[in-house]
């Protein structure tokens, strides 16, 4: 009263990397309301998607996970293969957590590569070239205000474009804790 071939076909595209992705980004971040989802997605895109795509989640190895992340160093991106390393760790974490998986394929592997700390600063010139250039620059008044208030406290961008003038007060701005 079946059919096999479809049958056969739901288990060869059940809990595929793909669809383990689409639940993470789902279930496991959207739904938590962590907002560098996007980022993780992106990540995952680029780097896990087209190793893995068809593989069956229960079928990555350690050995795929290395692999996978000798390839990403191997082009010189050091730092990229720790934040992929993260990503995919915590996405095999959901997996057992969800019992897509029994076990981790990440359990006992370290990050890769040691991670550069980068200490690039601007100089007093360079801040006084961008401070000048801003308003020789074909943007919205609005942008080039956020750009100056971005360089002047050292907020993230998301931080002052949210910014609400319920958190100025007088001189001070608070930022309250749900935004940072």
């Amino acid at each position: 009263g079946g059919d096999p071939a479809a049958d056969r076909q739901k288990e060869k595209e059940a809990d595929t990397i793909e669809i383990l992705v689409d639940e993470f980004i789902k279930r496991g971040l959207k739904q938590k309301g962590n907002r560098s989802w996007k980022e993780y997605k992106r990540n995952l895109d680029k780097d896990v998607l087209p190793a893995w795509r068809h593989l069956k989640a229960k079928d990555i190895k350690k050995k795929h996970v290395i692999e996978l992340l000798d390839k990403i160093i191997d082009r010189g991106a050091k730092n990229q293969s720790n934040q992929v390393f993260k990503i995919v760790r915590r996405m095999f974490n959901f997996a057992v957590e969800r019992d897509i998986i029994d076990y981790s394929p990440c359990a006992g592997l370290k990050p890769p590569s040691p991670t550069v700390v980068k200490d690039r600063s601007l100089t007093d010139d360079e801040i006084k070239t961008f401070w000048h250039g801003l308003d020789k620059a074909y943007m919205e008044i609005e942008i080039k205000r956020a750009l100056k208030l971005i360089l002047v406290t050292a907020q993230r961008p998301g931080e002052v474009i949210g910014a609400h003038s319920s958190e100025i007060n007088g001189n001070v701005w608070t930022i309250p804790a749900e935004r940072t």
